[in-house]
């Protein structure tokens, strides 16, 4: 209360200030603007109250999305040269049997006709070469979507539940004792400050009125009515005022 009633002093002490009429709700709507008393109070809340609305999902199932790319190369190589050699001694070999399947008339040409095929296939495989190499790029996209969803927790997501609805009420409470004590401050800065304009009207009143009882001794005074001892009392008087 002394620090209230101080304060007040020092807000009348301000010309400006000690005309303005003061005035309770004026002041507490000017509060309830500015609630700077509160402002913890008020955030302690609102961190409880998304705690809260964070745990009442941990139902819900989970979902995961994502996707693997895997680009690969993929070689191959054949050697050829026994398959082309294989190819050739066959080849050869049904040639040079080839005429004896003819009359003895036609042998001779079927003769002459198998030497010049048989001549002409080293050329004719020589396009081929002796070895193949294969190579084979690709990019291969796989997505995966998984879920998982609680279903048997053994009462820990209720527990996790409650213990966070229990914050949010013990936010509210904090946040309504924080309201009660800025009220509780506000109520003794007003009143201080009320008590301590009436105290000043007070004593000024009181000044003037020893002045005034001052200026009437030190009259009669001059008059030889009363002693001097009575001026030094009014003196005294209005020094105490």
């Amino acid at each position: 209360m002394k620090r209230a009633l101080a304060l007040s002093m020092a807000l009348l002490a301000t010309p400006a200030l000690a005309q303005t009429a003061l005035d309770y709700r004026t002041a507490e709507a000017a509060m309830a603007k500015t609630p700077a008393g509160t402002a913890a109070a008020d955030a302690d809340l609102r961190a409880a109250e998304h705690q809260a609305k964070a745990v009442a999902h941990l139902y819900r199932p989970t979902v995961t999305a994502s996707a693997s790319v895997v680009a690969y190369e993929k070689s191959l190589s054949i050697d050829l040269t026994g398959p082309k050699d294989q190819f050739v001694g066959d080849a050869q070999s049904y040639l040079a049997g080839l005429p004896d399947q003819f009359p003895p008339a036609y042998a001779d040409i079927a003769a002459m006709v198998a030497g010049r095929i048989g001549q002409a296939l080293p050329g004719l495989l020589a396009p081929i070469p002796d070895q193949y190499d294969y190579t084979q790029r690709d990019v291969v996209v796989r997505p995966n979507i998984t879920a998982i969803m609680p279903i048997y927790t053994g009462g820990a997501l209720e527990a996790v539940t409650d213990a966070a609805k229990a914050q949010v009420t013990m936010a509210q409470g904090g946040r309504d004792l924080a309201r009660g004590a800025s009220g509780l401050r506000l109520a003794e800065a007003y009143f201080g400050a009320q008590l301590a304009r009436q105290l000043e009207v007070s004593t000024r009143q009181t000044l003037a009125s020893a002045e005034r009882h001052l200026g009437n001794v030190r009259a009669m005074e001059r008059e030889g009515v009363v002693p001097h001892s009575l001026t030094l009392e009014a003196v005294v008087a209005r020094d105490a005022a």
